[in-house]
């Protein structure tokens, strides 16, 4: 559907939540994790959708700090590290069982170091998982490999799967918990009928199934946008309902919204 017949079809059932990846959705790929930023315009329409909408999220990768810190908004809540962290009503929380795999993970990283002195690899520690991005590496598609090869062994029998992303491989520990089964619990957490997600990667497709599994079960609207770019992973455009062109297409998209919800409250 193009843009205006999914706004038709998610005002139509209200209220509505927003929730949206960071990296490649509300920020620009940056070439290292510490240099990425919301940009800016995404910022305020969030703000914006914060102040209209009962429930407005952001669901990341990164870890649940790290996500809260660099969009910096108040009165939204973060999930991170695909669901094994959140913060809501002004706390952290980490799924306990992920708590557990700590030890295990700290010592894969610790065993992989030695072989993974590739210059421009970039290891990316968090409190429940790691990643491991190649995206500086001289040669990607080799480092690809050489990663790969060398998690895969480490991580044999330990209950630590790789999970792969833009130009990352991310260490998470091995339970049912992704953005979509963490996208389904917040929406039914709340009391909305419709719902909108926007990401552009891979894990996003565990969303877009989370955000439609809700629908389906709770007979609510589920609206899945993925966002365009060059590095878009196989599946994503066929599994969404909409795609936008990069962070300036969901910003739009997410402006769009704006005017007509400011418009029905006029009325």
């Amino acid at each position: 559907m193009d843009r205006a017949e999914a706004l038709e079809y998610l005002l139509n059932t209200q209220p509505l939540a927003l929730a949206t990846d960071f990296d490649g959705t509300i920020s620009e790929i940056a070439s290292t994790p510490e240099l990425a930023a919301v940009d800016p315009r995404s910022r305020e329409l969030l703000t914006r959708l914060a102040d209209r909408l009962p429930l407005v999220a952001v669901i990341s990768g990164r870890g649940v700090e790290d996500a809260r810190r660099l969009v910096g908004l108040p009165g939204i809540v973060y999930l991170g590290n695909h669901g094994l962290e959140r913060w809501e009503d002004g706390a952290a929380h980490v799924e306990p069982l992920a708590l557990s795999y700590h030890v295990a993970l700290r010592s894969i990283l610790e065993a992989a170091r030695p072989a993974l002195k590739l210059p421009g690899l970039v290891i990316e520690e968090k409190e429940t998982g790691a990643s491991i991005h190649y995206r500086l590496t001289s040669d990607p598609a080799v480092a690809r490999e050489q990663v790969i090869s060398v998690l895969r062994d480490l991580t044999e029998d330990t209950g630590i799967q790789l999970v792969e992303g833009r130009r990352v491989v991310e260490l998470r520990p091995s339970l049912d918990v992704n953005k979509g089964t963490a996208l389904f619990d917040l929406l039914t957490r709340h009391p909305v009928r419709a719902a909108v997600y926007a990401g552009d990667d891979r894990t996003d497709l565990d969303a877009f199934t989370g955000l439609r599994r809700w629908g389906q079960q709770e007979g609510g609207r589920s609206l899945a946008v993925a966002i365009s770019s060059p590095e878009m992973p196989a599946g994503l455009r066929q599994a969404a309902d909409v795609v936008v062109e990069g962070v300036e297409g969901w910003a739009d998209l997410m402006d769009a919204l704006l005017i007509r919800l400011d418009a029905e409250n006029e009325l």
